[in-house]
């Protein structure tokens, strides 16, 4: 059996926080789907209908280049810090490498199709070697973020469409959500490095969101059943069970912006519906605070910095890009 979390929690001596707006961008185009920051918050880049934006992030952030696309929306984009590179991936399964030499200096180097429908997430390993991606057409491919021509591995899942993943600390272990009613577990090899489905979790609803909180515990956001659900591996069985869920506003759910845990602070970044919900843990089963943002609209697209200093969204009611800078109490 399992608890179930409220939203109210008692006050412990952790410090309280809370998001505040610092300021906010217009941009050209009337879609922004993705957002990423680089790692030491110098560069922001949205992915927008028919072009990548990239701004000089500071306390007056400004635009620096506009580079159009293929007359295909940007669904993802994930920044490389070692190498200086940015994977778009866009709504009909293209996956982009584009090289930041300075600035303004901005190189296109290659291009892959191995998927073909939108593209839903992008994980890179913390040495940047290994990359993988997921998409609407069922996929998850695995590949040597050096050489994006030919993935490495293909996993072909039964989730129908694969709408969110996350990795696992160590980096042996993947999850995986979708339009079924079921979670896969995915392991890596010791022996040949290759990567297998290990169990799948039956629950009660398909699911948007999914992320990973510690080694062994992850949180999950089913479809319309107004709760966010924690689950834990059991060390013997190595199985995971639902031990605790958490009250959320049922609403309209759609696959990007995923879920983003860091780890530092402790603060786990959730949207549903209308709604982002910030939320701090204490450890895996108590949750200490939650700031809930209202936008008046589900068209809500985002990302946090690596350091959560920085929550940075665009929403179709403002039409603008917005950044709230963390206030620690």
């Amino acid at each position: 059996m399992f608890s179930i979390l409220k939203s109210s929690v008692e006050i412990s001596e952790q410090k309280q926080f809370h998001y505040e707006l610092d300021q906010q961008i217009s941009i050209p185009d009337a879609w922004c789907g993705s957002i990423s920051i680089n790692s030491n918050k110098l560069l922001l880049f949205a992915g927008c209908s028919f072009r990548t934006l990239i701004f000089q992030f500071s306390k007056q952030t400004k635009l620096l280049v506009s580079i159009l696309e293929e007359n295909f929306a940007i669904s993802t984009i994930l920044l490389k810090n070692n190498s200086k590179e940015a994977f778009k991936g866009d709504c009909k399964g293209n996956i982009k490498i584009t090289q930041i030499n300075g600035l303004n200096n901005y190189r296109f180097l290659i291009k892959s199709k191995e998927h073909k429908d939108c593209i839903t997430q992008f994980l890179i390993s913390k040495d940047e070697q290994l990359f993988i991606s997921s998409s609407i057409d069922g996929n998850i491919k695995f590949w040597n973020s050096g050489y994006l021509i030919n993935c490495i591995q293909t996993i072909e899942s039964n989730l129908g469409s694969v709408l969110g993943i996350s990795l696992n600390q160590s980096e042996n272990e993947l999850i995986a959500c979708g339009k079924k009613q079921i979670i896969l577990v995915i392991n890596k090899s010791i022996i040949n490095k290759q990567w297998y489905i290990f169990h799948q979790i039956e629950t009660e609803s398909y699911g948007y969101r999914l992320c990973y909180i510690s080694e062994n515990a992850f949180t999950f956001q089913p479809n319309c059943l107004g709760k966010l659900q924690i689950y834990q591996k059991n060390q013997l069985s190595f199985f995971y069970n639902n031990i605790n869920e958490f009250q959320v506003k049922r609403n309209y759910i759609d696959c990007l912006f995923p879920q983003q845990y860091i780890q530092k602070k402790s603060i786990l970044i959730n949207k549903i519906g209308n709604f982002i919900y910030i939320i701090k843990f204490i450890n895996q089963t108590q949750i200490l605070q939650v700031q809930v943002i209202d936008f008046e609209t589900y068209n809500i697209y985002g990302s946090i910095s690596d350091d959560a200093e920085f929550l940075i969204t665009w929403d179709d009611k403002t039409e603008l890009i917005s950044i709230r800078k963390l206030q620690e109490i």
